[in-house]
């Protein structure tokens, strides 16, 4: 996990003396930060958003709703640290396609995933141009092995 939460709070609060060497009790605190509980404790940003739809009423019409709520980072939006990133240990990415069986071996988690979309993208495009009821069916996933 990083600390950038930390570095740039003191950062601006040097900024803010700066700015207003006058006042007294400079503090800055970045909020979009969430706690989330699991099997440990994590500090996540967050960026809060409201979603707006107009909803259909029983008696008829529409009735605008506005719900607020958050999304949660799965990487640090200032270093780009992924913030479930376990504490470097070593892991084998593969891609493996099921069906074949094929496993073929990648570099990083996102290299995994991006291959198996690319892998799954093309095979949908195939079936649909040329559908077949022999040819079996192949989906290819990102594993850790």
């Amino acid at each position: 996990m990083c600390d950038c939460k930390s570095n740039i709070e003191a950062r601006l609060v040097v900024r803010a003396k700066e700015m207003h060497p006058e006042a007294l009790g400079h503090e800055v605190k970045l909020t979009g930060y969430a706690f989330i509980l699991g099997e440990t404790v994590q500090l996540k940003g967050a960026m809060p958003f409201e979603f707006r739809a107009e909803f259909p009423l029983k008696q008829g019409g529409l009735k605008r709703k506005v719900e607020k709520t958050s999304m949660m980072f799965t990487f640090c939006p200032f270093c780009g640290v992924k913030y479930d990133a376990p504490a470097e240990t070593e892991s084998n990415w593969v891609m493996h396609i099921l069906g074949p069986d094929d496993v073929i071996d990648q570099p990083d988690e996102i290299t995994a995933l991006r291959q198996a979309n690319q892998h799954n993208l093309a095979f949908a495009r195939l079936m649909a141009n040329d559908p077949s009821p022999n040819d079996p069916y192949c989906v290819a996933v990102a594993e850790v092995r």
